[in-house]
């Protein structure tokens, strides 16, 4: 007898891989979501890190911030120390100037001439005085010119004198600065 099999093989079969494609999806989407979690989680890391060195070139940057603020007021009182420095350093310069200056006036000035005034401002000299000929001022002009501390003599006036009394001249002369001090010592007077 021939054996014919009734049962419907081609429904099971059916039925088989349909519920195979379901397992296969849903394990595809699985991990397809495990793979996006893990993207996301990844990304999560690298920005939480990011954030992070962010931070810390903040504090840096504040740090440096700081630090160039106190440098500022370094280079200030610097230069502040620096400006009193130089101020103490003309001083004890012009400080034996005074002194120079007189010696080398007292050792330019020819007889006849005699000073009244003398007034400092700054390089500026202005001297006053009397004298009994004009020849002993122009002497003493030549003097000044000759003079390795004192320059540029301009008189600015003289009145003359009557008969017998001495004539008054004023005239103003430069110092020159850094002028050696015994230069002045060595200018001989003439006349």
């Amino acid at each position: 007898m021939i054996r014919l099999n009734l049962l419907p093989h081609r429904e099971l079969r059916k039925a088989a891989q349909t519920r195979q494609f379901y397992i296969l999806t849903a394990f595809t989407l699985l991990a397809a979501l495990g793979g996006a979690f893990a993207v996301y989680q990844y990304l999560v890391d690298q920005v939480t890190y990011q954030e992070a060195r962010n931070g810390y070139y903040r504090q840096e940057n504040d740090k440096l911030s700081k630090q160039i603020v106190e440098i500022d007021k370094l280079k200030e009182e610097r230069e502040t120390l620096l400006s009193r420095k130089k101020v103490v350093e003309d001083l004890q310069v012009s400080r034996s100037e005074v002194v120079q200056l007189l010696d080398s006036l007292a050792k330019l000035t020819p007889e006849g001439i005699m000073l009244t005034s003398i007034k400092q401002t700054d390089t500026t000299v202005d001297l006053t005085g009397n004298t009994i000929s004009n020849a002993r001022i122009a002497t003493f002009m030549q003097n000044i010119q000759s003079s390795s501390m004192l320059a540029n003599p301009t008189l600015i006036q003289i009145t003359g004198g009557d008969a017998g009394k001495p004539s008054t001249f004023s005239m103003q002369i430069q110092i020159k600065r850094g002028a050696p001090a015994d230069a002045a010592a060595s200018a001989a007077p003439k006349g």
